[in-house]
């Protein structure tokens, strides 16, 4: 069996006051898919081991977790596991976080690692790492057996468990006993109806039941009753002992009302109908109505407007909006699509929207309609390409791209106009050893910028106690563009049957030094996407940061600055690097992703938000370029 190893960190605060332990899906950070099945299979680890523990409740916690600046009234008293997992080479590591989720103080902390195949190992160090570091918080007391919440005790002759006892005169195994008043060696007695004292003569007597006390006769009919029982018992409903006349389901003796076949007393004196209780099939007890169009079972769709309102006036316009209101129907664009944001740019080009133009269609690198100026090389309009190889390098040399803060944009309203898009650089082809890294060190440079191609869906609002339920649904995809960069280095391309693509590049035609090799080694490329809400004033006042770990992040310069902050944890990153020895794997998922964000506004926040911004940021210094993020902004 493979060894495991423990870094354990001390229990902070400890206390015994919890009562619920909520557990979320493990993060698969590396985003290794032959690891995918530990994300659910951990924490089915922790219920297998630990759920039958008295003491303990075991729950699920929500996927979004709240920020941590606002109280979560879903979670209480308990203890979050917040954990994730890598691949490195052949080994699997795994650590978790354990907060209060009160306060979200962090409680421990937890890592091991085992081979990838051993199960055993991940099983077992798992185990251990919550009996040592999560337990000890939620047991409010041990017995002398060492049993949480046990009912083991010392006996007076110090045994624990054992089954020596004190008698009445304090005397250990003593055999003095306490009589029914409570009296050392007494002789009062207890009779047989319960009732102690030192009177034998008064002792109860048995009824004709058999009970001592009772309070049962015999009646006219020859019948032992209770005095709870009617005296009439063992009499018809004429008053004749033995006689055979009976109440009918309606209590008139010998009536003419009984119980249809759904059990429903009908007929005789009843007044109800010999088919009550049936649905309108003539089932009993059925859940079928007539609906509002008068079908049996019907559910009012038949003569239903699209509001749902049976013989109702709403209509849906062209963009699938419904309501009553004509005069709002949306509008088509010069691309010919109903309610989207395409316009006429200064060249009379239809640009934006779902034409796949970017804005600047028509315009040449001068600004001119229709001119004939290009960027060189060397990235100037109408150059020479008279640049030096020092200007080539300094062009691509830099690990992290400049920010374009305006790259994916979607209004709110349909009143606004949209009228910034991305625009790309034209990248040069390189061949030898030091053009490949060189054109290596561009591709990850533009991961920020180029890698994932993101559409911001149509925005659905549901008024909802006087406040606006926002849902901005977005979709995530590798960029064709990023994927195309491959063909100017050399590589071998590899599909997985699972959807996945692997570009490969070997060492050997690439200068990768050991800083390199770690950047990607610690996922340093990866990035995390924010919304950002812009209101009228041009101003963004609120941004949604969709990352798998929160707690990573100190937001409190965003949120001095007026900045509201919301957390969302669905956004999973579509690629991973993994270098080797000899090569570089780059792991695409071709899928594509959509994640549904909803927010609760105020109805003064919503008409005042005007755009929806998103942008990608790297996910080990988001504080740092957030903050220069909203410098910039402010300043343009």
């Amino acid at each position: 069996m493979n060894k495991f190893l423990f870094t354990t960190l001390l229990i902070l605060n400890f206390s015994f006051s919890y009562e619920n332990l909520y557990l979320m899906e493990f993060d698969n950070i590396s985003r290794d898919y032959k690891l995918d099945s530990f994300s659910q299979n951990l924490p089915t680890y922790i219920i297998n081991n630990f759920s039958s523990l008295e003491y303990l409740n075991i729950l699920y916690a929500p996927k979004i977790i709240p920020s941590i600046y606002e109280e979560n009234s879903d979670l209480n008293n308990g203890i979050l596991i917040n954990g994730r997992f890598l691949s490195s080479y052949d080994n699997i590591i795994i650590s978790f976080d354990a907060f209060d989720v009160d306060t979200w103080e962090k409680k421990t902390y937890r890592s091991y690692y085992c081979k990838t195949n051993d199960n055993e190992c991940i099983e077992k160090a798992l185990r251990v790492c919550i009996n040592e570091s999560i337990l000890p918080l939620f047991c409010p007391f041990y017995d002398c057996s060492g049993k949480c919440n046990g009912s083991a005790k010392v006996d007076c002759l110090g045994e624990c468990n054992g089954e020596a006892k004190l008698d009445c005169e304090g005397t250990c195994n003593g055999n003095a006993e306490l009589d029914c008043k409570g009296t050392c060696w007494g002789s009062a007695t207890l009779d047989n109806c319960g009732i102690c004292d030192y009177d034998s003569a008064n002792d109860c007597l048995e009824d004709c039941k058999g009970v001592w006390g009772g309070n049962s006769f015999i009646n006219e009919c020859d019948l032992c009753i209770s005095k709870e029982t009617d005296e009439s018992s063992g009499m018809d409903c004429l008053g004749v002992c033995g006689g055979d006349a009976i109440l009918d389901c309606n209590g008139d003796c010998n009536g003419t009302a009984f119980m249809n076949e759904c059990s429903v007393c009908v007929g005789g004196n009843s007044n109800n109908n010999v088919n009550l209780g049936m649905d309108c099939y003539g089932i009993c007890y059925g859940l079928n109505l007539l609906d509002a169009c008068g079908i049996c079972g019907g559910d009012n769709s038949s003569c239903s407007d699209c509001m749902g309102k049976p013989n109702g006036d709403a209509i849906i316009d062209n963009c699938g909006e419904c309501d009553y209101d004509t005069s709002n129907d949306c509008i088509q664009d010069c691309n010919g699509d109903w309610g989207e944001l395409a316009f006429l740019n200064e060249c009379s080009v239809c640009v934006g929207g779902k034409t796949n133009f970017s804005i600047d269609k028509g315009l040449d690198c001068n600004n001119v309609c229709w001119g004939n100026a290009i960027l060189d090389d060397c990235g100037v309009c109408d150059g020479t390409n008279n640049c030096s190889e020092s200007d080539m390098t300094n062009q691509n040399s830099s690990l992290y791209g400049k920010y374009n803060s305006k790259k994916n944009i979607k209004k709110i309203h349909s009143d606004i106009d949209q009228s910034f898009m991305p625009r790309f650089k034209k990248i040069k082809d390189y061949g030898d050893i030091s053009e490949n890294t060189s054109y290596l060190l561009k591709m990850l440079d533009e991961v920020r910028n180029s890698l994932y191609n993101v559409d911001i869906l149509n925005i659905k609002k549901e008024t909802v106690n006087n406040k606006v339920d926002l849902t901005i649904p977005i979709k995530y995809s590798i960029s064709n563009e990023f994927i195309s960069m491959f063909s100017n280095i050399p590589y071998e391309k590899k599909e997985n049957s699972n959807g996945t693509v692997i570009y490969e590049i070997n060492k050997d035609y690439f200068n990768i030094d050991e800083d390199l090799n770690n950047y990607l080694s610690s996922m340093n490329y990866q990035i995390i996407p924010v919304l950002f809400l812009v209101n009228s004033k041009n101003d963004i006042e609120r941004i949604i940061v969709d990352s798998w770990s929160k707690s990573s992040y100190n937001l409190n310069t965003i949120l001095g600055k007026g900045v509201k902050v919301d957390f969302s944890n669905n956004f999973s990153p579509l690629v991973s690097i993994t270098p080797g020895k000899t090569s570089i794997q780059f792991n695409f998922q071709l899928n594509v992703l959509h994640n549904d964000y909803d927010l609760l506004l105020s109805k003064e926040d919503y008409s005042d938000y005007q755009y929806i911004l998103v942008d990608f940021f790297y996910y080990n210094n988001l504080t740092s370029e957030l903050n220069t993020y909203l410098l910039n902004y402010n300043n343009d």
